[in-house]
């Protein structure tokens, strides 16, 4: 194969997991041990990521491995609900409302799913009109109303005579045909009194906790014992204020359901999973408590962390990629690192390459396009590494927060403050503090974080998060007058490309809340 088709499939290389249909997406996953370890516990369990980080991906991973074991498979995707952005976050319907329809909805997701895994492995269970009646029983639990107003009663006397006529025909076939008629009519008088009643009000969509555990759980062991997984993709698109609700109605309906898994994939800074109340009790999920929230895509391929491991992954993922989606064209390619030898110059080449993709599996796919058309038919060489990282940066990241002011303008005084002042490329903020435009800039991923619950040496007890400028924000500013001498300003006014293990000499590059 030569470098131009190589390339041209490159370009046309499909990079979201959610277009990658049936077998590709096992093909096509490259597992960081111990990721889908931890994936496949029967335990429940938050996966955190930002965008890109491959939460999608791993998740329907997981569900091909679990069907193929015999197990069933619910996925929901909360970006599919019909609703959100729209009565969901409508500020003149009061909060209970929008909380109990978004439950309602996704219960009648899941309600779909759980349908769907019926209907196509029906032949399979011992009692199928028990099953149908048990999802009926669940289906009337998640979709229950009542009326929020005023009830009258009215009494009517009543005075009538009724008249009944009644006529027939039967129709027999034993040995022969026969026929029998029979017609009587009679009339009846009476009195009394009759009650009506009428309410005015509105019906309000409405949730009894205790019935709907029930109905599922009664559900699940029609089911037969087999698990499910139910697997719930893209929570943070679910509003802020409603998440808690949500969460509660999993604890208290779902998790508590002994053959029933529940994974969640949500980015970090965009959830809110409890609301405390008084006397210690809470609504929502307490993390660690009710589920474990010990995966976090974001520190698996960071370079830093571990840059062999790094280096293997995205070499793997280039290779897993290519070969599942066109296998006859990369069959030449024995193995992973063949194919990086035919895409790149030399190792360090390689390693620049993962650096700029700083541990963003679909930034990477990216690059990777961005790199096939500036270099198209020549093999990868570090200056075309770094025009991508840059066309990728200001074309693409940059873009996702063009239109908000505040935000742009706090990246490019942390750009003066951190790269044109202080000649560094990381800062230290503090991991207790919130601030909205550094959370808004990682979730972009022009910052990434390169070190969690640092102690700084003029602090020691306070704890510190090292966030990283972007490849190619660092890559945009080489040739200029606030070119970087290195990652941190380390203790003796040294750059370092590296930080020393001993963080507490970092000095210069801290940022307090006040910037």
């Amino acid at each position: 194969m030569n470098l131009q088709e190589l390339h041209k499939s490159i370009i046309l290389l499909t990079n979201r997991a959610e277009r990658i249909e049936g077998s590709v997406i096992s093909q096509s996953f490259v597992d960081s041990q111990p990721l889908t370890i931890m994936l496949a516990s029967p335990n429940n369990q938050i996966i955190y990521g930002r965008r890109g980080t491959g939460k999608t991906h791993a998740m329907r991973y997981l569900a091909a491995e679990k069907v193929a074991e015999g197990d069933h498979v619910a996925f929901l995707d909360f970006g599919d609900l019909g609703s959100n952005g729209s009565i969901y976050s409508d500020p003149q319907k009061a909060l209970s409302f929008r909380a109990t329809r978004l439950m309602q909805d996704i219960l009648a997701s899941v309600h779909d799913s759980f349908l769907e895994i019926i209907y196509e492995d029906i032949e399979s269970f011992k009692d199928p009109a028990g099953l149908s009646d048990a999802l009926d029983a669940f289906a009337a639990s998640c979709t229950e109303t009542r009326v929020l107003g005023t009830t009258t009663q009215t009494q009517i006397e009543t005075n009538d005579e009724k008249s009944e006529q009644k006529s027939g025909i039967a129709v027999s076939l034993k040995s022969a045909l026969s026929l029998s008629g029979e017609t009587s009519t009679s009339k009846t008088r009476g009195s009394g009194t009759k009650d009506t009643y009428e309410t005015v009000g509105e019906i309000q969509p409405h949730l009894e906790f205790g019935a709907l555990q029930a109905s599922l759980k009664k559900l699940l062991q029609k089911m037969e014992g087999r698990r499910v997984w139910l697997l719930l993709d893209e929570w943070s698109v679910i509003p802020l204020d409603l998440q808690p609700y949500v969460a509660d109605m999993l604890r208290r309906c779902v998790f508590p359901i002994n053959d029933l898994t529940v994974k969640i994939a949500a980015i970090e800074h965009r959830t809110n999973f409890k609301i405390s109340t008084f006397g210690g009790q809470y609504v929502g999920l307490e993390l660690g408590a009710d589920v474990a929230a010990d995966i976090d895509l974001d520190d698996f391929m960071v370079f830093d962390n571990d840059s062999n491991r790094s280096k293997r992954f995205f070499e793997q993922l280039i290779y897993n990629h290519l070969s599942a989606l066109e296998p006859e064209t990369f069959r030449e390619f024995a193995t992973a690192t063949s194919l990086r030898s035919a895409l790149f110059n030399q190792n360090p080449t390689f390693e620049e390459f993962v650096r700029a993709s700083e541990g963003v599996p679909r930034d990477a796919l990216h690059l990777l396009a961005a790199a096939a058309k500036n270099g198209f038919g020549q093999v990868f060489t570090i200056p075309i590494v770094r025009k991508s990282a840059e066309t990728w940066y200001t074309r693409d990241k940059l873009s996702t927060i063009s239109e908000a002011n505040q935000i742009v303008e706090f990246l490019q005084r942390v750009i003066e403050e951190v790269i044109g002042h202080r000649k560094a490329r990381a800062f230290l903020f503090r991991s207790d503090a919130k601030r909205t435009e550094i959370e808004e800039l990682f979730d972009a991923r022009l910052l990434h974080i390169l070190k969690k619950n640092i102690s700084s040496h003029d602090k020691p007890g306070v704890r510190y998060n090292a966030y990283k400028l972007d490849y190619g924000c660092y890559v945009n500013l080489m040739n200029t007058a606030t070119a970087t001498k290195g990652m941190l300003n380390a203790e003796g006014d040294a750059y370092v490309e590296v930080p020393p293990d001993d963080w507490r000499s970092i000095r210069n590059a801290i940022l307090e809340d006040q910037f």
